[in-house]
């Protein structure tokens, strides 16, 4: 076979696989949960063809989740999703090669996301919108659902602690007013750094050799700077002591917690990660640990990341290795 006759046959495998990853972004956007990782399939485009045809790719989609959303779907939500996915694409890719360091580009892009969402907030309440009660009629309508429900009229008793929470409209939609904006902000970050992770880990399968800068391992030797221990110790005392300094400042440690405790929590897992390379865990039995200790115990990496401040635990398990092997 000759150089010309493989060029055309080069040419269409990319085209297809620059369409399935069009087709990835477009079912991704679809759903709540596949929506966090949407931007994935447009970021190994732009780092494996380019970023012209990535983002031209990507535009295209979003002219076809338009049309579905007004067809299909009969809402907006879901091309929502994919300009702000589409968005978040751009911004990472645009982070990755130009080689800017990982966690520098988690921190401006969730920095930015989070102003964003707070600038909207600010203008959406200076123009009249009150979310406690957009809440609270989404509480209300919640609760004329569940009753609507067979299953409610069925099983009242396992409805009890849901039914108890809507039954006080008012009073739960501060609880939530307080709450959501703490994970939204938790889940920002996080999703931010999952896909670098992810990609970081792979990409070296399929992106351009240009872009080979970095590897998940600048992700994983992350450490806080020793000095954030003392705000932490401030916040924490303002949390458990919340009754006695009476007031919002409960509520403030809470903030002050959260938004320190993303990033340990980001340093907890690569000290897990780094236990699990040093003992050879790998495979399934890798996979289920992680998977396991993310979903039930994000406490327990955050306690880890924190602790590892004082202890550095990736350091001790490496000098008991050495001094096993000598």
């Amino acid at each position: 076979m000759n150089i010309e006759t493989k060029k055309p046959i080069q040419e269409q495998q990319s085209n297809m696989k620059l369409i399935m990853m069009g087709l990835m972004y477009f079912i991704f956007n679809c759903g709540i949960f596949t929506a966090l990782f949407a931007p994935v399939p447009l970021i190994v485009a732009s780092l494996s063809f380019g970023r012209s045809k990535a983002y031209t790719l990507g535009v295209f989609c979003l002219g076809c989740l338009f049309l579905a959303s007004m067809m299909i779907f009969q809402s907006y939500q879901v091309f929502s999703l994919g300009v702000f996915s589409y968005l978040m694409a751009i911004a990472i890719s645009e982070m990755m090669i130009r080689g800017i360091a990982p966690m520098k580009s988690i921190l401006i892009i969730g920095s930015s996301v989070c102003a964003f969402f707070a600038l909207t907030t600010f203008v959406s309440v200076n123009q009249g919108f009150s979310p406690a009660s957009y809440i609270e009629r989404s509480l209300t309508e919640t609760k004329k659902l569940i009753v609507e429900n067979k299953d409610y009229q069925k099983n009242k008793e396992n409805f009890k602690p849901v039914m108890e929470f809507l039954n006080a409209p008012k009073e739960s939609a501060q609880i939530v007013l307080k709450t959501v904006p703490l994970y939204a902000y938790a889940s920002i970050f996080l999703s931010i750094w999952g896909i670098f992770y992810f990609v970081l880990k792979t990409y070296h399968f399929y992106s351009q050799p240009k872009y080979l800068k970095y590897s998940e391992d600048a992700l994983k030797n992350f450490r806080m700077s020793d000095y954030f221990i003392f705000p932490v110790a401030v916040f924490l005392a303002m949390y458990v002591f919340s009754n006695d300094l009476g007031g919002n400042w409960g509520y403030i440690g809470q903030i002050g917690l959260f938004a320190f405790g993303v990033f340990y929590f980001m340093q907890g897992f690569g000290v897990l990660m780094a236990y699990l390379d040093n003992f050879k865990i790998v495979g399934f039995f890798r996979t289920f640990i992680v998977i396991t200790i993310f979903v039930l115990a994000p406490f327990f990496l955050c306690s880890l990341g924190l602790f590892d401040t004082w202890f550095d635990f990736r350091k001790k398990t490496k000098n008991k290795l050495s001094n096993k092997k000598l």
